[in-house]
């Protein structure tokens, strides 16, 4: 059994854990995004759907980023609170991404709704991974 562990898929997968569960979280979060925003856009103008879609899909990421991405351990409830806190308004960025996005490409240039979406998820991805690592979910020295 130790020498599975010695297999270079495995010993690249352990060294690269943390993005291949970001990305897996990521493709799931989109996900939530799609399956939230297009029946809301059937309903609502396209800026209500994103909004809806996008609170959706960050408190998803929150949690999934929390237990198995970043694998954060937080102590306290005001640490979690913090935590949370810092997490949503690095995502306002990305809300602001991708209101942008859907005005610009989809509003007023009139391109395919769906493909935008896409774009826009993908660079999202992106950012959020980024803005985890160095603000929201950074290692204590003693955890």
């Amino acid at each position: 059994m130790n020498r599975l562990w010695e297999l270079p898929v495995i010993r690249r997968f352990v060294n690269f854990k943390e993005q291949i569960m970001y990305l897996f979280f990521g493709g799931m979060t989109t996900l939530v995004y799609f399956l939230t925003y297009f029946p809301f856009s059937a309903v609502f103008e396209e800026l209500s759907a994103t909004l809806i879609a996008n609170f959706v899909a960050v408190t998803f990421a929150y949690i999934t980023n929390k237990i198995w991405v970043f694998e954060s351990k937080t102590h306290t409830l005001r640490d979690t609170v913090s935590e949370a806190a810092k997490f949503y308004t690095a995502r306002i960025f990305a809300l602001v991404l991708d209101f942008g996005m859907t005005v610009l490409f989809i509003t007023i240039l009139g391109f395919n709704e769906v493909g935008v979406k896409i774009v826009s998820q993908v660079l999202i991805i992106i950012l959020n991974y980024v803005l985890s690592k160095l603000f929201v979910f950074v290692k204590n020295k003693h955890d």
